[in-house]
């Protein structure tokens, strides 16, 4: 065993010097979890098998392919210790999800500590930034891998999001695929159609006016650059808040802003300008002389009085209720409500267009191949970008509840709709209960028996 010793140096408010002494220990004997492995010493811990291949994803990969990596189907994986540190950093709230997918024996998922491995450790690099150190050190870990695993026969495939880190990959003789090739392979359209993005690159990205195809129409207006929405707050002409959206009429929305003291309305999609119902958005005032009222239409998403709407008079006094307050644009997306799943129905499949049951929420353009088999049936999808392009967000397929109308399908929909934890205990939760425990009488004794009640 080794270790590295890192002194630093710090001032205190008092002007003193403190010195603080950080050990990183380095080990041999951390075993790899291949079953079957000859070099490592087998353990409970070598719970993969060398039968199957034997999957390594970066961090893209978990971060945008969250879906993919909870699928049940999605079995035999090794999680490195790097890669799950720039999730927690990251996405807090995928960390806590992948962690529960690891706690799953079922799932087979090693998490393997590179970073305390002799072999894969690297020491750091002055003037590189922590993204490149980590990509670094989730290639020198694959690339130990791929050498590690011919004792056990095992296949070692890295899984990458992008062409480009795929071969930078094989570069280096890692065998490597872009997570959307290697799912293609499987032949399971089912598995292919919770993955996120095209393949091609285009992931999580608003198109630029130089990237728009040709032939092809910007229907919303550019976001702003970060440089320009920093300059924005300093002089206070751009303000930032959560978007809510009006549950009567979609195509209006308010941004409750702390520093102005009120709600500002949002009045039209393009004013929104793809932001999504529980999205933190930055935003500018528009004159007040184009200040409006909230409107008493109700407005569907798929009800014509929507070109009512976005046509009406300004003083138009019926459709308005109380006096004009400020609005404004959205100018840019904060911060995405990402994790967010939406139930709903295909109702045209040749349009691959996904209806949703929350009425504030646009339809989705949906990427699936089996959108003949989902007809009538009740789906649960993710919105993955919404590139100015398209009239629609584009999303992709997470899972099917069942039928349409039936009670228990229906029930389900709306507890994920409302954001309703339903999903049973884990094992380490129930391995907490007492084994066989059953309702004594002494218990009906000082409890109050509801068992008969309908509470739910």
């Amino acid at each position: 065993m080794a270790f590295r010793r890192q002194k630093n140096y710090r001032m205190t408010r008092k002007g003193k010097v403190m010195k603080s002494v950080k050990e990183h220990y380095l080990r041999d004997d951390i075993g790899c979890g291949l079953g079957g492995c000859e070099i490592c010493a087998p353990d409970d811990s070598h719970i993969l098998t060398s039968l199957n291949d034997v999957l390594i994803p970066d961090s893209e990969v978990l971060l945008n392919q969250i879906d993919w990596i909870g699928h049940p189907k999605s079995t035999n994986v090794v999680i490195l210790q790097t890669v799950l540190a720039d999730v927690r950093e990251q996405a807090p709230y995928l960390f806590h999800r992948i962690r529960e997918q690891i706690a799953d024996k079922t799932k087979r998922i090693y998490v393997f500590s590179n970073e305390h491995h002799r072999r894969t450790h690297l020491e750091k690099v002055e003037g590189r930034s922590q993204a490149m150190r980590s990509w670094e050190l989730t290639l020198t870990a694959a690339s130990w891998y791929h050498t590690h695993s011919k004792s056990s026969q095992a296949k070692i495939v890295f899984l990458t999001n992008s062409e480009e880190k795929k071969a930078q990959a094989l570069a280096r003789q890692i065998p490597a695929q872009t997570i959307f090739d290697y799912v293609a392979t499987l032949d399971d359209p089912e598995l292919l159609d919770t993955l996120a993005g095209d393949g091609q690159g285009l992931f999580l990205k608003e198109l630029e006016d130089s990237e728009i195809p040709a032939g092809e129409t910007a229907h919303y207006p550019m976001h702003l650059s970060p440089e320009d929405i920093e300059k924005g707050v300093t002089d206070k002409s751009i303000f930032s808040g959560p978007l809510r959206l009006n549950p009567d009429n979609y195509l209006e929305a308010t941004v409750p802003c702390e520093s102005m003291g009120c709600d500002v309305l949002i009045a039209g999609k393009v004013n929104r300008n793809r932001a999504l119902a529980g999205d933190h958005v930055y935003l500018k005032l528009l004159p007040k002389t184009e200040w409006r009222a909230p409107s008493s239409l109700f407005v569907d998403v798929d009800q014509p009085a929507a070109l009512d709407y976005l046509n009406r008079e300004e003083d138009d006094d019926e459709a308005l209720i109380g006096e004009r307050i400020p609005t404004g644009v959205v100018v840019a997306i904060k911060k995405r409500n990402s994790f967010r799943r939406y139930c709903g129905s295909v109702e045209d499949a040749d349009l691959s267009l996904f209806h949703p049951i929350d009425l504030r929420i646009s339809t989705v353009r949906l990427k699936a191949t089996r959108l003949q088999e989902l007809k009538g049936m009740r789906i649960v999808i993710a919105i993955d970008f919404w590139p100015r392009t398209s009239l629609h967000p584009l999303g992709h397929y997470v899972k099917t509840l069942g039928p349409i109308g039936d009670v228990s399908v229906e029930s389900e929909a709306l507890l994920i709709q409302h954001g309703i934890a339903y999903e049973p205990f884990s094992q380490s939760v129930m391995d907490c209960l007492p084994v066989d425990w059953k309702v004594r009488d002494e218990d009906l004794l000082r409890r109050k028996d509801l068992r008969h009640l309908r509470v739910f």
